[in-house]
């Protein structure tokens, strides 16, 4: 059987960790590896977002969309140049309760 609809808000911090990092020659087009000494492996920032929750027995589907802002400086080199992290985030899954009810 399945339930309603229930929207929900999310606003809180955000961490994240620099897998890898790439730059682009914007005349050649050429993608290169990026210095591992110039940019920060850590960001803080704040997300906020939103989602919907519908029962479905006794698991929940639900769709959730985020907005990540960086509010660290990344690049440790260049003292006139800011760089900052920005990402959009979609999500949907189910999930299901643990132990009794």
């Amino acid at each position: 059987m399945v339930g309603a609809t229930r929207p929900y808000l999310i606003l809180g911090p955000s961490v994240g960790y620099r897998v890898s990092a790439k730059t682009k020659n914007e005349i050649t087009g050429e993608e290169e590896d990026a210095d591992d000494d110039n940019i920060e492996k850590w960001d803080l920032g704040v997300a906020a977002g939103g989602g919907l929750t519908v029962p479905v027995g006794r698991a929940t589907v639900f769709v959730e969309s985020r907005y990540t802002w960086g509010l660290m400086d990344l690049d440790k080199q260049e003292e006139d140049v800011t760089l900052k992290n920005r990402g959009v985030q979609i999500l949907a899954g189910l999930t299901f309760p643990i132990g009794r009810r």
